[in-house]
């Protein structure tokens, strides 16, 4: 989209990873919070003696994982323990996904996990053997993420096609050889659908023309989310050194479940003596709150986990209803199944079909768009 020369990347990284009674950075050479042997384990500082020394029983019981999908908390509790599960697997799942991990599918919520555990007997010695994994490379765009879109359309556009906003889609229709979409501001005729909405909303729009894969989208859950913005004056809550947040693990946790340093972490965005600006974000347990009372909460969550000052001087509040995909166990499975079911000319994509994040998001595209063109050729 020609927007390469304006990618900005974090000034800061890093995490630290808040428990009950530690302060740890996140651990490197680890894998979704599985670390890569004992040792790693013991020397980490999440972990109790008992809990590190627990681990050793991966390295006796048998495997490698068969069989069909199971939960990403009875894999890692079996073999690892309890604690390995709830100070380090645990809050990293709760930073990139939603739900909790008794329900996430370990092959859709830690593909990586899945992997790893389906092809070696040890599951840290298959996180050993896979090497150093570095986080994913993140940038921004400068001027705002709103520039993808817009950038986006105007290159649809260019190509000739026609880009329709503020039109409810309401249903996709099947007349004799024809496909069509019935809209709020009339029907579009069609050569395929390519059906870009979170799985519920598109179990509504396809109900007529393929009701057996409906049914089974419509049992995908989505879960509501908040991100509070709390600012305070220049350098009175800096972030931690060497990091540009902090992930709080359930036994530390009453709301937030990370927070993220915005202004040390992407300071193009602020103004030069501008204040410390500290996004927190929050679960659906708190998600739905009254303002008043989530920004409340979230200040003093985040005065007594990061020595920020009790009372912000200025706070925002970002709503995300329905947003965040649950991938609960046999989730590809579901999925596959249903897309077998859609008829010839009908696709689905987006997020809570192969995962949730924005790259996610767009390989779902490209590979369904993909086939619905090579299906017509």
């Amino acid at each position: 989209l020609g927007l390469e020369g304006d990618l900005v990347a974090p000034a800061v990284s890093g995490a630290l990873l808040i428990g009950k009674a530690s302060k740890v950075a996140v651990p490197p050479g680890f894998v979704r919070g599985v670390p890569p042997g004992v040792r790693a384990a013991w020397s980490c500082g999440a972990l109790s003696r008992r809990g590190a020394l627990r681990t050793a029983v991966d390295y006796v019981l048998p495997g490698p994982l068969r069989g069909d999908d199971v939960s990403l908390a009875s894999l890692v509790r079996r073999r690892l323990g309890r604690e390995v599960l709830e100070r380090l697997v645990e809050p990293m799942l709760a930073a990139s996904r939603s739900g909790s991990p008794e329900d996430v599918s370990l092959a859709s919520g830690a593909p990586e996990l899945d992997e790893i555990a389906r092809s070696s007997r040890s599951l840290m010695r298959g996180v050993r053997r896979r090497g150093p994994v570095g986080a994913p490379e993140l940038r921004g765009i400068s001027g705002g993420m709103e520039r993808l879109v817009a950038a986006l359309v105007e290159d649809l556009q260019g190509r000739g096609a026609e880009v329709r906003t503020e039109t409810r889609a309401e249903a996709v229709v099947r007349k004799a050889e024809a496909w069509s979409v019935a809209t709020s501001a009339g029907t579009v005729a069609a050569d395929a659908v390519l059906v870009a909405a979170p799985p519920p909303r598109a179990a509504g729009l396809l109900a007529e023309v393929a009701p057996a894969a409906a049914a089974l989208l419509a049992e995908v859950s989505f879960e509501d989310a908040a991100v509070v913005g709390l600012a305070y004056p220049a350098g009175a809550a800096p972030a931690p050194p060497g990091a540009s947040g902090i992930i709080v693990t359930r036994e530390a946790r009453r709301l937030i479940t990370a927070c993220a340093w915005f202004s040390s972490k992407w300071p193009h965005v602020s103004p030069p003596g501008g204040p410390d600006v500290i996004r927190a974000f929050v679960g659906p347990d708190g998600a739905r709150l009254p303002e008043t009372e989530l920004v409340a909460r979230a200040a003093v969550e985040v005065a007594s986990l990061t020595g920020a000052p009790a009372t912000p001087q200025d706070a925002v509040v970002a709503r995300w209803r329905n947003a965040l995909p649950v991938l609960r166990v046999g989730h590809q499975e579901r999925i596959r199944r249903a897309r077998e079911l859609l008829p010839e000319g009908v696709a689905v994509a987006g997020a809570g079909y192969d995962g949730s994040g924005l790259p996610d998001c767009i390989g779902s595209g490209a590979r369904q768009a993909d086939r619905l063109s090579a299906a017509r050729r």
